[in-house]
C-alpha cells in the first residue's frame, strides 16, 4: 500500500490520465463547470476501481500542481463526499443484470436510468 504522493504516482495509468487531464486543463485559480466535471469523473473513476487517496495525498498533489491550498483542500473534501455518495448509493441499488453493471461502471449518467432497481425491489420512476 502507497501513501502520500507515492499514492499518486502507482495509480493505474488510465485512473492518472484522468487525473492529469482535470490538472493539465484546470482554470486557476478557481476551477469552472467543466473542471468540476472532469474532477469528478476521476472520483468515479477511482470509484469504479476501488482507489482511494487520502485528503493529504490528494492536497498536496493539487497544490504541487498549482492549485492554492485552500482550493486543493475543496477539491480534495469533494473527492472524499463524493466517494461516500457513490459507495453509499452503489449499496442503495441492485443492478437489473449484466447490461446495467456496465452502465453503471461505465456512464456516470446511467446512475439515472429507469432500469435500475432498488435494494427494495422497486423500479425507479422514469423521469
Amino acid at each position: 500500500m502507497y501513501f502520500g504522493l507515492d499514492a499518486i504516482e502507482h495509480l493505474p495509468a488510465h485512473v492518472l490520465n484522468t487525473l492529469g487531464t482535470f490538472v493539465s486543463d484546470a482554470a486557476r485559480p478557481e476551477p469552472g463547470p467543466a473542471d468540476w466535471r472532469r474532477f469528478y469523473e476521476f472520483t468515479r473513476v477511482c470509484a469504479v476501481h476501488d482507489l482511494s487517496l487520502t485528503k493529504e495525498a490528494l492536497g498536496q498533489f493539487l497544490e504541487l500542481n498549482g492549485f492554492s491550498a485552500a482550493v486543493a483542500g475543496e477539491l480534495s473534501a469533494a473527492y472524499l463526499h463524493g466517494r461516500a455518495v457513490l459507495a453509499a448509493h452503489a449499496a442503495s441499488f441492485t443492478p437489473a443484470g449484466p447490461t446495467d453493471m456496465v452502465l453503471l461502471q461505465n456512464d456516470a449518467a446511467a446512475l439515472e436510468a429507469p432500469n435500475v432497481v432498488r435494494k427494495s425491489g422497486r423500479k425507479r420512476a422514469a423521469s
